[in-house]
C-alpha cells in the first residue's frame, strides 16, 4: 500500500477510572446487584480502591474495522486547535501561558451491549441493548471524568494503534446526549490543571484565632486547623489581616489547637495590629533565591495538579543553567494566588516560556534566547505551500519605554501600582517615539514581586525593549508534512518575496514558531511564527573545549554551535560577522 492509497483514520481514547476489586469478593463487602466498578455506582464507598484505568476507544463511524483493539464506532467529527505560546509571558499580548491546545469531538449516541464497560454484564438479568444508550448510561456511571486523560490517535487503516501519532489532553466537559443523540467532548492540554480556578499557592488555610490577639502579643493559638497546614511549606510566617507575623515554633496543644510562639510582629513591610477571635490565619509560602525553573516545576507539580511525569526537570535545569543562572528570584506569598497567574509573572520577569507538547506528552521549558546551532531555511520556492503566507504586524504591542517596578514595600500589597514598590528601573528608546520614527510614546510597565536585584530589573527592561521597540511581526504559512520536525519554540530563517533589503534584494528574516498544527492530519502543517528578537546576522555560540579547531578549519555546524574570537577588525578571518555576548 503506497501513500496515495492510504486511508486516514482517527481514534479517540478516554481513560475511565475503575475499582480494582471484584464485586462481593475479597475486600469488597457489597452484596446484591453488582455495581459497574465505578465510584458513582459503588455500594461500599469505604472499600472503593482505584485501580488501573479502563481505556475506551472510539472510531469514526465509517471506519470501524481493522483495529487491533476493541473500538466503538461513534465519532462524527474531530477538531483540534494547537498550542500558541506567549514568548516571555507578556501581559496584554495573550494569556500568561499562551493559548491552550484544545480538542472538540462530536459523537453519535446509540444503544450498546455494555461490552467492556460492564465487568458483570453476563450476570445481569436484562439485555443492556434494550436499556438506554451508551453515553446516557456512561455519564450516569462516570460523572467524575473531569481532568482524566483523553487522547486523539491519527494514523492509517491497518496500522497498529501503538504506531499512530498521539495527541494528549485532559477531559474538560462532556455535553449531551442532545435531542439528536449527539454528544460533544471538550478537552484541553495538561496545563488546564494549573488554571487559577483549580490551583493556588499557597493553599487556603482553615485556621482561625482562638481568642483576641493584641499588637504586642508574642504567642497566639489557632483552632480548627492541622499542624500540617502550617508546616508544609517550611516557611515560619503567617498572615493575619494586613499583618505578616514570623514565628520561631508551632506545636499542637492537648486540645488539638495550635500554639505559635516566638512571634516577630509586623514583619516584611507590614505593621503590628490587634486581631479578633475567629480572624483567619493564613500560612505563607516563601521562595528565597530559587532558580526560575525550580519554582515553575514546583508550582506545576505541587500546587498545579500536574503529574510530575510531564515535567523533565533535568532538561529544565540544563536550560536554566545555560541562560538564567544569574536570575535567582525571591518572594513571600501571603495569600493564595492562582498558579497560572504566578507562572505568567515569573515567565515574563525571568524571561522564559512554557507550553504543553501534546505529542511528546511533556511540558516544555525554554528561555527567551537565541538558537545555538544550525537554523533551518524555509523558502517560498521549496517549502511554503502556494498562497498560504500571510504577514501580520501588531503596532498595539509596541513599546518605546519599559518600566520595571520591583521589591514590594509591603508583602501583602503586590498589585499594579507603583507606590507599592521600592524601586523602578526604566529603559527608554527616545528615537522610537521621536517624530522621525513612530512619533508615539508607548510605555510597558512591569510590577514584580519576584525580582530583587537592580541587574535583573535592568536586564528585563533591556530585553523587553529589544523585543517590542518595533511592532512585533507575525508570519502564518503552511508547509508540506515533510517539515513536521519544525515545532513550537523552534527558530527558522525564511526566504519570502515580502522580505527584502532597502535595495530590493532578498533578505532572510528569523522567526520563532509559536504554533504548529497538522490540518488535515498527515498532509500539511500550519505554522504561526513571531519575528525573533535575535536577527539572522547576529551570531551566538557556546564556550568551546580546549583543542577545538580554529574558525578557518571548522565546518558549518561547528561555527553555528561554538564561540570564536574575532580579529582586531571585529571580523572573523573570512570576513564573517563576529560572535556576540548575551
Amino acid at each position: 500500500m503506497n501513500d496515495f492509497t492510504r486511508i486516514p483514520v482517527t481514534v479517540v481514547e478516554i481513560d475511565q477510572d475503575r475499582c480494582e476489586l471484584t464485586f462481593s469478593q475479597g475486600a469488597c463487602p457489597a452484596t446484591g446487584e453488582p455495581c459497574y466498578n465505578t465510584r458513582a455506582t459503588c455500594q461500599a464507598p469505604e472499600a472503593y480502591t482505584l485501580g488501573e484505568p479502563l481505556t475506551l476507544r472510539f472510531s469514526m463511524r465509517d471506519r470501524a474495522e481493522g483495529f487491533d483493539e476493541y473500538v466503538i464506532p461513534m465519532v462524527d467529527r474531530v477538531s483540534t486547535a494547537p498550542t500558541r505560546i506567549n514568548v516571555g509571558g507578556r501581559r496584554g499580548n495573550t494569556k500568561p501561558l499562551g493559548i491552550r491546545a484544545t480538542a472538540d469531538v462530536t459523537l453519535s449516541d446509540a444503544p450498546h451491549s455494555d461490552l467492556l464497560v460492564d465487568p458483570y454484564v453476563d450476570e445481569r438479568s436484562f439485555d443492556p441493548l434494550e436499556r438506554s444508550t451508551f453515553w446516557a448510561k456512561w455519564l450516569r456511571r462516570n460523572p467524575y471524568y473531569n481532568g482524566r486523560p483523553f487522547r486523539i490517535l491519527e494514523g492509517f487503516a491497518g496500522q497498529a494503534l501503538s504506531e499512530m501519532q498521539t495527541r494528549h489532553y485532559v477531559l474538560d466537559n462532556i455535553e449531551g446526549p442532545d435531542a439528536s443523540g449527539r454528544v460533544r467532548i471538550k478537552a484541553q492540554d495538561v496545563l488546564r490543571l494549573a488554571d487559577d480556578d483549580k490551583a493556588q499557592a499557597p493553599r487556603l488555610s482553615n485556621g482561625i484565632l482562638l481568642s483576641d490577639v493584641s499588637e504586642t502579643a508574642t504567642n497566639l493559638v489557632v483552632t480548627r486547623a492541622t499542624l500540617a497546614e502550617y508546616t508544609q511549606y517550611g516557611t515560619n510566617a503567617i498572615r493575619l489581616g494586613d499583618e505578616v507575623i514570623r514565628y520561631s515554633s508551632v506545636s499542637t496543644l492537648g486540645s488539638g489547637d495550635l500554639q505559635f510562639t516566638g512571634l516577630q510582629r509586623g514583619t516584611d513591610g507590614t505593621e503590628a495590629q490587634d486581631h479578633d477571635a475567629e480572624d483567619s490565619v493564613q500560612a505563607c509560602l516563601e521562595y528565597v533565591n530559587r532558580q526560575p525553573y525550580d519554582i515553575a516545576a514546583e508550582l506545576l507539580t505541587e500546587y498545579g495538579n500536574v503529574p510530575s511525569a510531564f515535567v523533565d526537570e533535568a532538561a529544565w535545569e540544563t536550560e536554566n543553567a545555560r541562560w538564567l543562572a544569574s536570575y535567582p528570584v525571591s518572594t513571600l506569598l501571603t495569600e493564595p494566588v492562582g498558579v497560572t497567574t504566578l507562572l505568567g509573572e515569573l515567565s515574563e520577569q525571568a524571561l522564559f516560556y512554557l507550553w504543553w507538547d501534546e505529542r511528546e506528552q511533556e511540558i516544555k521549558f525554554r528561555a527567551v534566547s537565541p538558537t545555538i546551532g544550525l537554523v533551518p531555511l524555509i523558502s517560498e520556492r521549496d517549502d511554503i505551500l502556494a498562497d498560504t503566507a500571510k504577514i501580520t504586524v501588531r503596532p498595539e504591542q509596541r513599546a518605546s519605554e519599559v518600566w520595571v517596578n520591583f521589591l514590594p514595600i509591603d508583602a501583602t500589597e503586590t498589585g499594579s501600582e507603583r507606590k507599592h514598590y521600592r524601586r523602578t528601573r526604566v529603559r527608554v528608546d527616545a528615537a522610537a517615539s521621536s517624530p522621525f520614527e513612530y512619533d508615539d510614546r508607548r510605555v510597558y510597565e512591569v510590577f514584580s514581586r519576584w525580582l530583587t536585584l537592580d541587574i535583573q530589573a535592568s536586564l528585563l527592561a533591556f530585553r523587553l525593549l529589544a523585543s517590542f521597540r518595533d511592532p512585533p511581526a507575525y508570519l502564518a504559512l503552511e508547509l508540506d508534512i515533510k517539515d513536521r520536525a519544525l515545532g513550537v519554540g523552534d527558530e527558522f530563517d525564511v526566504e519570502y518575496r515580502g522580505f527584502v533589503d532597502e535595495f530590493g534584494s532578498p533578505a532572510l528574516i528569523r522567526y520563532r514558531v509559536i504554533s504548529a498544527h497538522e490540518s488535515p492530519p498527515g498532509q500539511r502543517i500550519k505554522i504561526e511564527a513571531q519575528k525573533s528578537q535575535f536577527g539572522v546576522d547576529q551570531r551566538f555560540g557556546l564556550w568551546m573545549p580546549a583543542g577545538s579547531v580554529d574558525y578557518g578549519q571548522a565546518d558549518e555546524e561547528a561555527r553555528a554551535t561554538g564561540f570564536y574570537w574575532a580579529g582586531s577588525d571585529d571580523k572573523m578571518p573570512n570576513g564573517d560577522n563576529p560572535y556576540l555576548w548575551i
